[in-house]
């Protein structure tokens, strides 16, 4: 799980974010550097997720069961490589509730996969 969580912004379907991922960005020791969104949606619906990047993209999403000033508490609900093709990351179709609070981690495949990026949040 994550050890440590920098938001990035905060997103609500349909919308998309333009980004870059650097050496700067959030890490953990030896792991890809990574980006991450709080995401809530308007109604429970059906998102697609694509990140479109100049790097090999990743991503992951979960579910915020608590959260205090102290603790994160995080569900796994779904992750991807490379679905969108061209080594760019989707996740499909992956249903959302109006109630719920979701992080998307955007990160590189590996330490080294830096670059500009485009996440888009479509909601079916």
């Amino acid at each position: 799980m994550l050890e440590s969580v920098c938001f990035q912004d905060e997103i609500v379907p349909p919308d998309s974010f333009r980004g870059s991922l650097s050496e700067f960005d959030c890490s953990n020791p030896g792991e890809p550097f990574f980006e991450t969104f709080r995401l809530r949606v308007r109604e429970s619906s059906n998102v697609t997720i694509t990140a479109t990047s100049d790097f090999d993209s990743f991503l992951e999403i979960y579910e915020v069961e608590s959260f205090t000033d102290t603790e994160l508490v995080l569900v796994f609900v779904d992750r991807d490589d490379d679905s969108a093709g061209n080594l760019d990351a989707q996740i499909s179709d992956v249903r959302l509730r109006e109630d719920i609070e979701y992080i998307v981690v955007l990160s590189g495949f590996d330490r080294e996969d830096v670059g500009g990026y485009s996440l888009d949040f479509d909601v079916d």
